[in-house]
């Protein structure tokens, strides 16, 4: 059940426009939105990242990571995350030509 609610978003939700702004997001949950928050209680979730994937400057889509525990990402971290997301715009658009 919490899979399938948190599985997609439509653009004109929350997280939605989180991942429209093309930044990356990093929060424990206590400072997420109140609409994000409700959307993902029940996974018993601490802390979320929402890092967008670009292609050419365009959002083409997003990779979510949770933790249980309310525990930052380490700048190193973010950026090895934030550079994985890079190459994955990079395939698909390798893919997409």
């Amino acid at each position: 059940e919490f899979v399938a609610k948190v599985g997609s978003y439509p653009l004109d939700s929350q997280h939605g426009r989180i991942v429209m702004e093309g930044k990356p997001a990093y929060q424990a949950m206590a400072e997420c939105p109140d609409s994000l928050r409700e959307d993902l209680e029940g996974g018993g979730l601490g802390s979320i990242a929402v890092m967008t994937i670009l292609h050419e400057e365009r959002v083409i889509g997003c990779m979510n990571l949770s933790s249980r525990q309310n525990v930052g990402i380490s700048a190193v971290g973010r950026e090895a995350l934030e550079g994985i997301c890079g190459q994955i715009g990079s395939a698909i658009g390798r893919l997409d030509a």
